[in-house]
């Protein structure tokens, strides 16, 4: 697999950070089916225990292209975690779809999205405007209440904790702003998904203590041609050796299924 390295300059000079990763015969004067990936909350384009690059690696071997940045405040792009929100990533994710479809390499035709957690939540609220060609989402945000978010009710919990702090909270060794909540919580998702008309897959690890079961089965209803399944014996981040790589064959399964 190659690592061709890409930015995307934001109109405040941020500068967002990400790789190209291609088969080891690429030529760019062909035109290849392409993966973006979205990372998720606190995460990076590499993925927990490196899971983006073992995907992109068994995806490359079978004749994908797979573009993955750094969301701003994240990884390797500028700007500030701090401020981090919903909002901000949806508008990131925008502007990384435009890039990667102008790319003459990329066949537009058959251009995918996968997103895993926060990055599902951010695939969700835009795949209806953007309209890929079909959707993997490995354990989607999809409600950010605390009852169905154990992320968000820790948030939460740590917010109200410290409601006067002036300087943000702290989340892991990360500061971030009381705002993410309000920002977070302001969107429908479910709503979201009923306009994109195209296929999606929705995978969840059924030891995941981090997205409930209840909202992904609703997302999965909430889409207008959507399949839904448990992967057992795995977490949130999918950090067992063998269902991961269930995962990775599932995802490319499905892109095959509805490829032009």
């Amino acid at each position: 697999m190659k690592y061709i390295y890409k930015q995307i300059e934001k109109s405040n000079d941020v500068v967002l950070r990400g790789v190209l990763n291609t088969p080891d015969d690429f030529d760019e004067n062909e035109k290849y089916p392409t993966v973006i990936y979205f990372h998720g909350f606190a995460d990076d384009r590499n993925g927990l225990q490196f899971m983006n690059i073992q995907n992109s690696k068994y995806i490359t071997a079978n004749g994908y292209i797979v573009f993955r940045f750094d969301f701003s405040g994240c990884g390797e792009s500028d700007g500030s975690f701090f401020d981090i929100d919903l909002s901000r990533e949806i508008e990131e994710a925008k502007m990384i779809h435009d890039f990667v479809e102008k790319q003459t390499y990329v066949d537009s035709n058959n251009l995918f999205w996968k997103g895993h957690s926060m990055g599902g939540a951010v695939a969700t609220a835009i795949a209806g405007y953007k309209k890929p060609k079909a959707l993997s989402l490995f354990s989607p945000a999809a409600d950010f209440s605390a009852e169905e978010n154990s992320l968000m009710d820790s948030l939460l919990k740590t917010f109200r904790s410290s409601y006067s702090r002036k300087d943000g909270d702290d989340v892991g060794g990360l500061k971030i702003s009381d705002e993410f909540i309000a920002d977070v919580t302001s969107y429908d998702l479910y709503a979201e998904a009923k306009k994109y008309d195209g296929p999606v897959q929705i995978l969840r690890g059924d030891e995941d203590d981090i997205i409930s079961k209840k909202s992904n089965e609703k997302l999965n209803k909430s889409f207008k041609n959507a399949i839904y399944k448990e992967i057992e014996g795995t977490d949130h981040t999918f950090s067992d050796y063998s269902q991961r790589l269930e995962s990775f064959e599932l995802m490319y399964d499905f892109f095959e299924a509805n490829r032009d």
